[in-house]
């Protein structure tokens, strides 16, 4: 993964739409953003094909170097 691009997969359900707007507002060079199913956003996250996904909670233990995955609770939805 090319690391000066950051990848994020989000769910654009009602809930997270905040998120998703702060996102593309934010969106800049070298943020590329993908819109899928909750479950797609945990699969990509575990295989490492996405830098930050919006996962269900459940599937936290799940991600690979969990040292390195972070809940964030001013975000959280």
């Amino acid at each position: 993964m090319d690391t000066s691009i950051t990848t994020i997969s989000v769910v654009s359900y009602i809930n997270s739409i905040p998120f998703v707007y702060g996102l593309e507002k934010l969106n800049q060079q070298g943020i590329i953003i993908s819109k899928d199913i909750p479950s797609e956003c945990a699969t990509k996250l575990i295989d490492g094909r996405v830098d930050i996904g919006l996962i269900p909670v459940a599937m936290i233990s799940k991600v690979p170097k969990i040292g390195r995955a972070h809940v964030w609770t001013p975000v959280t939805l």
